[in-house]
Parts: structure tokens; sequence; C-alpha cells
């Protein structure tokens, strides 16, 4: 941050091997002040953060307002070894809304997990000013009402001339096993399920050892291989994607992740989250083995710099890589019918290598996985699971969401995830076409399909010249094939060795057009979106766009809008996944995975003779000795593969952990 100007700026500058790779070197990424990042729109670091804490503080009526109502305050809340303390969450204020760095503050009563015990309160700060002995509170949300002046709302409460609140610490009459949110174990009525509960569940095993290998940061398995880098902003990001050699995507990863609220109060009616801010490659660690990955999966560490950190910092289990048997046939025929050409059955098993991490973000979790199938599929999983965030309401019926308890509703919200698709198809010069399912009216000449008009459907090839004509919105139908292709190649059928992109998890986004948040997130107006590969362009996000609604850091519609040719360029796919979550009361303690993933994939698409797999060892082939009774025994071809285990090897001894917990609960370097 450039403070020594009269308006300071952020910038932002790379420092590495630039250019002559012999030596280091700085480079600043704005070439000039005016297109510097606004000093209003910066990312929030920890002392602003701890300033935050100390101007509240400074507020002496604040802490006894919340005693007196609530029953718990936000400092020197421990007495007598009882803690009735409070947790601020904090709301950032676009600069659509004031042009000032301002910023909601809501309370939570300090459990687990707090975001489930909200109380009625929510403060605004105003912290423009570099001084933070000049930071005020503003305004006041409390009982349900508005108080614009913070000076009119204290003198009212101090005169009882506004109706006051009265609310108990949650645990004065509750057991802490049984506080909702409580990540213990419940009872349940259920004694039968209780006691075959106790057994261990299936597990798998690696038999014969690892069948991929890592060399630093290269992976290989059965035909793939990639690299994969963490990247501060984006965390885990892949690159030099090839399937047999072959190249298929130099870059995939994601560009950021977005919650937006709604409800009554004014933190929640415009609360929205890009979780980008602060990095998302540094709030990925402590993955368990056994529960967020197999006992068999290796896994992996990572070095960031933060400020969080005063040295590099090793976050210990940040990835994960195992192969995994999907527990569902990747092929198969059964055919018991010499009227169908024969007696036989033919199978392959599907496994995958997942290459898997979790981005942690406050009360929500985020895994993600990019899969690797034995058939030259790629997909990339996202399963959203952690706490929902909830708040105090005095109305019995809410249009913003379900009683989660007793005055407390989880309002709605919608998640969003947007990826970037580097596709290197065969080369740098690809083209994009769509294959669109159209039906069609005519008249058959048939005679017992003659009486009358008749409708079938048809296939509609189309060429995307521009990136203006390269965009599907989040409206629009889904009757329609996204093929990416190098036009020098086709396969032995003169068709074009392609891969098609398959979208499906994709939600429409309800606001207009450049209104509050949504200026900074046009990338959501997108299911998929494909440009020309160009300096500038390099993500469609930036750890601004919390603050910077209005005036985009990047506006990823200039993207689409300066309208590059894409025929026989670098084309890059921008892909947004989406759900809408109302939670309900299943979503406590908090959510679970189950019916809540979203995935997009690239599939070979004529890019194959035939598909690929057909070559795996793993393929189980059975016919009978005799065609006409399999009674005399069959044949059971198994190419290779053995057919016996030596042993089973043991699971993971959580004992490690009991002595050393560092690998989860990471210490700071």
């Amino acid at each position: 941050m450039n403070t020594g100007l009269k308006q300071p700026l952020v910038e932002e500058y790379v420092i590495g091997p630039l250019g002559n790779y012999k030596e280091m070197s700085m480079r600043k990424l704005t070439e000039s002040p005016t297109s510097s990042v606004p000093y209003r729109v910066r990312q929030f670091t920890f002392p602003e953060v701890l300033e935050m804490y100390i101007t509240i503080k400074r507020y002496t009526e604040i802490h006894d307002i919340l005693l007196e109502s609530y029953g718990a305050t936000l400092f020197d809340c421990i007495d007598n070894n009882l803690e009735r303390c409070l947790v601020a969450y904090k709301s950032h204020v676009p600069i659509v809304y004031s042009s000032e760095r301002k910023i909601w503050i809501s309370f939570f009563y300090y459990m687990e997990y707090y975001t489930l015990h909200p109380i009625d309160f929510e403060i605004l700060m105003n912290i423009q000013s570099s001084k933070s002995d000049d930071w005020t509170i503003e305004s006041i949300w409390y009982a349900g009402r508005f108080y614009p002046d913070y000076k009119n709302f204290v003198d009212a409460y101090k005169n009882n001339t506004i109706p006051k609140m009265k609310l108990k610490f949650p645990v004065d009459d509750i057991k802490d096993t049984q506080i909702p949110g409580s990540l213990h174990r419940r009872s349940t009525s259920n004694e039968d399920a209780v006691n075959e509960d106790t057994k261990r569940g299936p597990i798998q095993f690696e038999p014969d050892g690892r069948r991929f290998e890592v060399i630093g940061q290269s992976v290989r398995y059965m035909g793939w291989e990639f690299d994969w880098k963490n990247s501060l902003v984006g965390g885990p990001q892949l690159h030099n994607v090839k399937f047999n050699r072959e190249s298929i995507a130099y870059e995939i990863g994601i560009q950021d992740i977005v919650v937006m609220y709604s409800g009554k109060s004014p933190a929640f009616s415009h609360a929205a989250f890009a979780d980008g801010l602060n990095g998302l490659g540094s709030k990925t660690a402590g993955l368990v083995p056994g529960v967020d990955c197999p006992d068999y999966a290796l896994m992996l560490n990572i070095s960031v710099v933060t400020e969080d950190f005063l040295t590099d910092s090793t976050l210990s289990n940040t990835l994960c890589i195992f192969e995994h048997n999907n527990g569902v046939p990747l092929r198969r025929h059964y055919a018991n019918s010499h009227g169908q050409a024969g007696v036989f059955y033919g199978g392959l098993e599907s496994k995958v290598l997942i290459f898997r991490t979790i981005f942690v973000v406050n009360n929500y979790d985020y895994i993600m996985d990019y899969m690797f199938y034995e058939n030259g599929v790629f997909e990339t999983k996202v399963y959203p699971t952690g706490y929902v965030l909830t708040t105090y309401s005095f109305d019995d019926k809410s249009d913003f969401g379900f009683n989660m308890d007793k005055r407390i509703i989880a309002p709605y919200h919608l998640h969003l995830f947007h990826f970037k698709v580097d596709l290197d198809i065969l080369g740098l010069e690809n083209r994009y076409k769509t294959v669109d399912i159209k039906v069609e009216k005519f008249t058959s000449n048939v005679s017992i399909y003659s009486n009358g008009t008749q409708y079938r459907y048809k296939l509609k090839q189309s060429i995307k010249k521009t990136e203006k004509e390269a965009t599907e919105k989040t409206n629009e139908s889904t009757a329609k094939y996204h093929l990416f292709y190098n036009e020098k190649y086709k396969n032995s059928h003169n068709e074009y060795r392609s891969y098609q992109l398959k979208t499906k998890d994709c939600v429409e986004q309800l606001l207009p057009e450049n209104y509050g948040f949504e200026s900074s997130i046009k990338w959501s107006r997108y299911k998929l979106a494909v440009t020309k590969r160009k300096t500038g362009e390099e993500r469609s996000s930036s750890m601004y766009a919390s603050f910077d609604a209005g005036k985009p850091t990047v506006d990823f519609q200039k993207f689409i809008d300066d309208n590059d040719d894409i025929v026989d360029e670098d084309l890059v796919a921008w892909v947004t996944l989406g759900m809408h979550h109302i939670p309900h009361t299943e979503d406590i303690p908090n959510v679970a995975t189950a019916g809540k993933s979203l995935s997009f994939s690239l599939l070979p698409f004529n890019f194959f003779e035939e598909d690929p797999s057909i070559a795996s060892r793993n393929f189980v082939r059975i016919t009978p000795k005799d065609p006409t009774d399999s009674r005399k025994g069959l044949h059971i071809e198994r190419y290779g593969t053995k057919e016996t285990y030596s042993c089973i090897p043991p699971s993971y001894d959580y004992n490690i952990l009991r002595k050393d917990g560092s690998s989860i609960f990471y210490p700071v370097n």
C-alpha cells in the first residue's frame, strides 16, 4: 500500500525471475497511479481488524447494553471461570453503497458453533480514516429496529424510550453436548442403529501399492499427467493437463467463491462475500486421514507467506491425492441370448484419481476435487459443507428463511463458484462450436406416419466466431453440447477430435445487472463464456471484489465486450457453478454434502477411435465354456490383474494425532 500520497493507493508488484531468468527483479502490475486500486477497497489486514475491536471498546455504552440485553459482551466476559462472551462477524459495505470505507459488525454468542447463536445487535462502523482514532460507530440495529445515529440510540436506551431485549446466555440452562451446533454425538431412540453404528464401515485400500506417481509438483496416473501449484489468491491450480501425452488444458483453477445473503437486518439485507478477499490459498489445511481423505491417501503440505505469519509458514495436510473406486461400473454389458449375438459379460470398474483440497472460509467448508478417469474424462466437483449463518428474528414466519430454533432463522443464500479452464486441445489454435438440439417440424412421406405434421429432433452445429457469440447466460436452454477442437486434427471418420465441456450445476443469480454487488461478479451472468486468452485477463475476479462493487477492479464483462475473434485462437472457457440454499433443520448441526455437489466435466468427443479405457487390464470378460450350458463352467478373463489379496493394510492410526496434532491444528511458524 502506497501511503506516501495524499490519496493512498494499493499497488501490486510481482517479484521473481522476470524476463531475464538469471536475475531477480520487480515489476509493477499497474503501470500508472490512475490504474492502481483505490485505497478504500483494499483487503482487510490483521492490524485493521485489531483496531476495529479497539474502536468498539472505546464505546463503553455498548459493553453495558450488551450485558444488560444479552447477558454477554465482547470484552472482559469471563467471570468466575464462566465465559459469557460474544463473537464479531464482519460484513463489508461495497463502494456502490458508500464512498467511504464502512463495515457492518454482527454479534453472536461465543459457543460451538457461534453462527447458530445470533443476537439481534449490529453496528455500522466508519473505518475510512487512515487514523484509527478517527473511526466511529455511526448506526445501530437493535431489537428489530434501525437507529441511524449512534448517540440518539444510546440516549433513547438510557431513557427507556425504546423497547429493550432481555436474553440469557444459552448455556445457562443447557448441557454443552446438547447445544445446537455442537459436534458432539447425540443419543438416538433407535437402539438398533446405535449398536450397528459401532461397527466399522467398509474401507478401500491399495492392494498392490499406489498406481500414481508424484514427482515434485507433477502427477502421473493411467495416461494422465499434470502439474499443480498453490496460488495464494485461488488455491490449488492445475497446469499442463495431458492424456496419453496429448494436450487437453494449460490451466484449470477456481477464480472465486461468492456467497450472497438476504435478510431483514441491514447487515444481512445486502451481505455478500467474495471469499478470495484474503486468499483462498491460505484457507486450506488440516485434512484428517480417514475422514477428509481415505486412510491411504498421499497427504501434501504447502508453504505460504501472508501477513498472518511473520515468515513463510507450512500448512500441513493441505492437499491429498488418492485413487478411488466409485462403486459403479465405468462400462458394462450383459448378454444372455444367442439372438443378440452371443452370451457374454464385459465390465470395468470405475476408478478415478482424485486431487482434493478443502477451503475453510469462516463458517463454510468447500471440498474441491479434481478427478481423472481412465477413459480420458476430467471432472471438477465441489461439495459445500460447514455451518450456516443465522439471524435473530421477531417474526413467527419469515420471508427470508425457516425457523432453526426459537427466534432464529437461517436466511436464504446463494453459493457461486467461478472457474477458469484454459483449453489447449492438441495445441493453442482452438475453435469453439455448439451442437444444438432442436425440434424440427416436417411432413412425412412414409404412409404409416402420414397423418399430419410431425416433429423430430435435429442437430445443428454452430461455430462461434467472436466472444459475444460465445456466451451462454444462466437462464438459457441447456439443450446443446459445447465442443472445443483443433481444426488441424480429425479422427479416421473425418470428425474433429474434440473435447466436450459439460456444465450442469448452475443457477440463475436473479439480481438485476449492475445492481449492488452484482457489478463485482459479472461472471455470474454466464454459465459459460469463452474468450481469447490474453494479458490483462488472467483472472475473472480479484482480492478486492468484496469492497469494489460499483467500480470493480476486474470487470469481467469487458472480457466479452471487446469481442475478440476466437477462431483458431488460444481459448479460455469460464465456467460458473452455483446453488440456491434455503437452510432447513437438517442443516443442523452443520450442512451435509449428500445431494449438494456441483460439477463440470471435460469429456472426449470423437477424440479417440474408441473408449481408451478398453486398454485397461482391470477389465473383466466372462463367457461360458459351453455357450449352450453355463453350468459347465465359465471362462473369466482378468488380463493379468491379480485376483487375490495377500494382506489387508492397517487403517490410519489416530494415536499419531493424539501425540502431535500439528498436522491438523498447525502451529504458526
